[in-house]
């Protein structure tokens, strides 16, 4: 069944469920917001609680999603701690009825401002935009740069 349908229906058997590769330099984490593993496309995508938090579009600001992942297993807080640059995201909507249709996909997506506790870990998903970094990436200014300035 198409996405369409499912979400015009009053009511449906349809569960919408979030598939998240977290692609790292030393591997990949395939989760799924289910309360049973999956596999989708020959990949078996773990049980794992989390949510997604879609902003609202008003164009003021740049696109930033929330991802909050419950905080059950200190897999995902020796992996955060591990990074030594933010990982790649990949979002994938799928159905309950077919795991191998990805009805809408978000990725190239960067992990940012990431903030935990015993409970939870939070942290913005952002768009990869190179079109959007500052350039020159620093400024000069005499104190830093002393032999440029004389």
């Amino acid at each position: 069944m198409a996405i369409t349908p499912a979400i015009y229906q009053s009511t449906t058997n349809e569960a919408f469920l979030w598939l998240l590769t977290i692609t790292t330099s030393k591997e990949n984490i395939l989760l799924v917001n289910n309360m049973e593993d999956i596999v989708s496309r020959g990949k078996k995508y773990a049980a794992y609680p989390f949510d997604i938090s879609l902003p609202v579009e008003d164009g003021s600001k740049a696109l930033a999603l929330t991802l909050k992942i419950d905080n059950v297993d200190q897999v995902l807080i020796e992996a955060i701690r591990g990074f030594l640059e933010p990982p790649v995201m990949k979002l994938e909507l799928v159905l309950s009825s077919d795991f191998n249709t990805v009805e809408k996909k978000i990725d190239f997506l960067r992990l940012s401002n990431v903030e935990y506790d015993q409970l939870q870990i939070r942290g913005q998903l952002k768009p990869n935009n190179v079109l959007g970094n500052s350039f020159p990436a620093s400024s000069y200014d005499p104190a830093q740069f002393p032999a440029l300035f004389y």
